[in-house]
């Protein structure tokens, strides 16, 4: 089961639970960092932190509803394929 993630409230507090990030990829740019936590405590990121927890919800429903897809396909294949074999081999229906 996918779990929602949690909604940003600062530039390290959000997101997935077992993947801990910042909410914006800086490659270890201290400087980045610094004006990244520098504009949250100015209110810049409100919009940018809502919209993220967004899209992530929406990746989450995206991702449930593609693997309820190929589960069902694989499982409409693997009875299909039982079908055949079980015909070639002139077994019964149980």
């Amino acid at each position: 089961m996918l779990i929602p993630p949690k909604p940003w409230s600062a530039p390290n507090i959000g997101g997935y639970l077992s993947n801990q990030s910042l909410i914006m990829r800086v490659r270890g740019s201290t400087m980045q960092i610094n004006q990244l936590f520098a504009q949250h405590r100015q209110g810049k990121l409100s919009q940018v932190c809502t919209l993220s927890c967004s899209f992530l919800a929406s990746l989450t429903r995206t991702l449930a509803s593609a693997k309820a897809h190929v589960m069902g396909s694989a499982q409409a294949h693997a009875l299909q394929a039982w079908s055949v074999a079980r015909a070639g081999m002139n077994m019964p229906k149980s």
